[in-house]
């Protein structure tokens, strides 16, 4: 599939681009010095190590260049993959949501997001008390999201 830049939501910094493996260029001296990807996660790397890069950039008044079109192409294989892992999906949303709270809470939507995901995944893994917390946190904090509520309903029903 062929991917052009996107603008990346106040999350980023309304920067446009694609934290796809291959999608973007830094330094490796950058790289490292952000700390390179977080070895814990198994899912989710790419968004994690695109936030530290933000900051890291936005710090000194770095501000990315893009080009709009696609210069990688990006195949899909047929066998397993990563985001099809709920365990995985799950752990890495969580790390987000602990190590970036206070940063998702400013930007309501991507924190719901976050949580219903979280929610979601855990009801899918029969883990209900884990799935209610948060999708009980995403209506207390955007309670005009109708479909936190069906996901929570969904939690009570046997999977």
């Amino acid at each position: 599939s062929r991917l052009s830049p996107v603008p990346l939501g106040p999350l980023f910094n309304d920067w446009r681009g694609n934290f796809l493996a291959g999608a973007f260029l830094i330094r490796r001296r950058l790289f490292e010095e952000i700390g390179g990807y977080r070895q814990e996660l198994q899912a989710g790397q790419h968004t994690e190590l695109g936030i530290r890069l933000v900051d890291r950039c936005s710090e000194r008044g770095w501000h990315p260049a893009h080009v709009d079109e696609a210069l990688v192409v990006s195949h899909r294989h047929g066998g397993p993959r990563i985001r099809n892992d709920p365990r995985a999906v799950l752990e890495s949303t969580e790390y987000m949501l602990d190590h970036y709270r206070e940063r998702l809470q400013r930007h309501p939507g991507d924190y719901s997001d976050y949580l219903a995901v979280a929610g979601t995944l855990a009801t899918r893994l029969g883990e209900t008390r884990r799935a209610r917390r948060h999708l009980l946190e995403a209506i207390r904090f955007d309670s005009r999201r109708p479909k936190n509520y069906l996901r929570l309903m969904r939690s009570f029903l046997p999977f």
